[in-house]
C-alpha cells in the first residue's frame, strides 16, 4: 500500500498535468480566436480552478456563467 504523502504527491502531479493540458488547449484555441481578429472565446465546459487562476494571472479576463446545467466560460483580452 502506498503511502498517505505518495498519494497526495501522485494527486498533485495528476493535478497539475490536467492543468497543464487545459492550459495548451485554451492556447490554440486563443491563437486560433486571435486569427480570426477575435478578442474573446467562450468555453462550454468547466475548468479547473488553478486553469482560470493562471489565465488570470497572464492577464485574461475569465467569466463563468451557469444556466440549468450548463457552463460557460468566457475568456476575453
Amino acid at each position: 500500500m502506498i503511502t498517505a504523502e505518495e498519494a497526495r504527491k501522485r494527486a498533485k502531479t495528476k493535478y497539475e498535468r490536467e492543468v497543464r493540458s487545459e492550459l495548451d488547449e485554451i492556447d490554440k484555441q486563443i491563437l486560433d480566436a486571435v486569427d480570426k481578429y477575435n478578442t474573446s472565446l467562450v468555453i462550454y465546459h468547466n475548468i479547473h480552478t488553478e486553469t482560470a487562476n493562471r489565465l488570470r494571472d497572464l492577464g485574461y479576463c475569465v467569466e463563468q456563467d451557469n444556466f440549468r446545467d450548463e457552463v460557460n466560460i468566457t475568456i476575453s483580452w
